[in-house]
């Protein structure tokens, strides 16, 4: 939690609600906020509720102080502007209760605007599977917040590379499955709110776009049966940590929200038509075009769905 004063409250309410009769502890990491969201969380009237301090160290660094102290045999992640699905814990932890084999379980994630009023769920189907090899070939389909893991294997891997200023889930994810199983279920079980002041929109992609490659490259290093350029001290420089709106190009610029948002809305609307949920697919479509009114693509291709009724093709 960095200035989260926003969000925090409906992201523990979220976890605090969850449907479930399992004991579990929250442990909020506090990374050296200013806006008074500690002062929320040491007010919390539930002793589930704990706070400890990040020093203003990041991500990676406030990940691993959470599970250092956690006490329960499973650690499941929420941002602190994010929320989970109400039924999240009930599902995930017995299924990796069912199965011993993993050492983890993850879901699907789906998109909110900042107000949490347009929700864009994950469209994914079928049942569940493992995905260990997918993730050992690069493909990471699912967000680390959408991991049950079991503690203890999450420290065996010594956590996340505190040299990842942006993604260090992603390395962990790689660095979990050369180790471990992983097993994936494609029910929602967290929802990623899209806004301006996260981290993620407030990075240049091209620092984004170095630590995922990065990321992949050391990968591909360790899988050549050799020690990566981190573990050898020679990772490279990462690029500038400002995003811009001018200057250096569109490499420089952060990702914009909005646009994210309407393009997970779009597809979406898509998928209902193609499954024939007309009615659906009009409703998302319109939340689409409400996201950036302004813009063509909404309304582009909120035309070429009613085209697309009207001659009822598929």
């Amino acid at each position: 939690m960095r200035n989260a004063g926003r969000y925090i409250t409906p992201a523990l309410q979220s976890i605090l609600g969850q449907q479930t009769t399992a004991t579990f502890e929250i442990v909020v990491v506090n990374d050296a906020s200013t806006d008074g969201c500690d002062q929320v969380v040491a007010a919390w009237p539930d002793p589930r509720v704990r706070m400890i301090q990040g020093g203003g160290k990041g991500e990676a660094n406030a990940v691993n102080l959470a599970v250092a102290e956690a006490r329960g045999e499973y650690v499941m992640r929420c941002d602190a502007d994010d929320e989970w699905t109400p039924d999240r814990m009930e599902f995930q932890i017995p299924l990796l209760r069912a199965h011993p084999e993993f050492q983890a379980v993850c879901g699907a994630m789906g998109m909110m605007s900042p107000d949490g009023r347009i929700r864009a769920a994950a469209t994914d189907t079928g049942g569940f599977r493992e995905i260990t090899d997918e993730i050992r070939s690069g493909i990471t389909r699912a967000s680390l917040c959408t991991y049950a893991m079991r503690t203890e294997a999450f420290r065996a891997i010594e956590g996340c590379r505190t040299w990842f200023a942006v993604a260090p889930d992603i390395d962990l994810q790689y660095r979990f499955a050369e180790r471990f199983r992983v097993g994936y279920h494609p029910r929602m079980v967290y929802w990623y709110r899209l806004h301006a002041t996260s981290v993620t929109h407030t990075v240049s992609n091209a620092r984004r776009i170095f630590f995922d490659e990065s990321a992949r490259a050391f990968q591909l290093q360790r899988q050549a049966g050799r020690k990566d350029d981190l573990e050898l001290g020679n990772p490279g420089e990462p690029p500038a940590h400002a995003a811009g709106a001018g200057g250096a190009g569109h490499s420089q610029q952060a990702v914009d929200p909005r646009a994210q948002l309407q393009g997970h809305l779009l597809g979406a609307a898509w998928r209902l038509h193609a499954r024939g949920d007309l009615p659906g697919a009009f409703r998302t479509s319109l939340s689409a075009i409400r996201m950036r009114w302004w813009h063509w693509t909404g309304w582009w291709s909120g035309l070429a769905l009613a085209a697309r009724a009207l001659r009822g093709g598929g």
